[in-house]
């Protein structure tokens, strides 16, 4: 659990100090990775990012960006900030105390970091109180580079959440693997969902609304774990948008537009296929 300090001491300047305008959109930008587990976090001149790994397959990236801080100021002449660990539970209990209660409208918090190994200090004034917040910083973890989009993109495209999300909740939960094609041809969007009790197949035509923006040269064709989805269910249900990228070797990026407050916040999930369709599978969704 989060514990309350009162201000270190230190005559040094801090790594960094910025004032979030929103304590709500950085609990909802978290929220929305759906993980407790440790994220590390990279402190850069254009914001701060949260990395999670799920397992070997599924890597979660929340960018809290620069334009979501009233100020933000790094170290001036300082060397790159080593990255750290947090743990996303205790930090999102951390935002449940600083969050402001129902009708109250000032949302800001403060945030500083001292130095390398220190806690991350979170600090929310109201008229009548203040709640000061530290959080313990871990050890990262290391990044899977396998877990990397190359720059052989097959697929570029812009699809409503919405439609992704009714697609994938279509589905039958017991699926195992799901196949998804995107063509230049009609069906423009298909997608497959295998289980032991059957097969379960949804397509979207290119004269449908389910695309804002599509680029694809030729028939692009991948398998999936079902249950890697799972983890981007909230992202689904609280973002209006999502950029789609898919690999060569069929690793999978998807980049949602969170909605949750007044200015954009973004939240990145890349997948690993499961393996590649086998000639049947080929032949069957050739045949839509």
């Amino acid at each position: 659990m989060p514990h309350f300090n009162m201000t270190s001491s230190s005559s040094s300047s801090p790594l960094l100090v910025g004032e979030l305008m929103s304590v709500r959109s950085l609990n909802n930008l978290l929220r929305a990775m759906n993980s407790k587990n440790v994220a590390t976090c990279h402190i850069l001149d254009e914001g701060i990012t949260f990395t999670v790994m799920e397992g070997r397959h599924v890597k979660m990236v929340a960018y809290l960006k620069r334009n979501l801080f009233d100020t933000y100021r790094i170290q001036a002449g300082s060397d790159p900030i080593q990255p750290f660990g947090v743990s996303i539970g205790t930090m999102l209990d951390c935002l449940g105390i600083l969050m402001p209660a129902p009708g109250e409208t000032v949302d800001a918090c403060k945030i500083r970091y001292m130095e390398e190994g220190q806690p991350v200090e979170f600090n929310r004034e109201d008229p009548d109180h203040e709640v000061r917040c530290s959080l313990v910083t871990l050890e990262p973890e290391l990044d899977d580079e396998s877990l990397t989009l190359s720059s052989d993109i097959q697929l570029r495209a812009i699809m409503r959440s919405s439609a992704l999300n009714d697609a994938l909740g279509d589905l039958d939960k017991s699926c195992d693997r799901i196949t998804f094609k995107f063509s230049p041809e009609n069906p423009q969007f298909y997608l497959k969902g295998e289980s032991d009790q059957g097969m379960y197949e949804i397509e979207y035509p290119g004269s449908s609304e389910t695309f804002i923006s599509f680029q694809c040269e030729g028939d692009v064709m991948h398998c999936y774990h079902y249950s890697h989805f799972m983890h981007c269910k909230r992202a689904l249900e609280q973002s209006d948008e999502v950029s789609i990228r898919v690999s060569q070797d069929g690793v999978l990026c998807l980049l949602f537009r969170l909605q949750s407050s007044s200015r954009e916040s973004y939240v990145e999930f890349t997948i690993l296929p499961y393996s590649q369709p086998d000639q049947d599978d080929e032949e069957h969704v050739s045949d839509h």
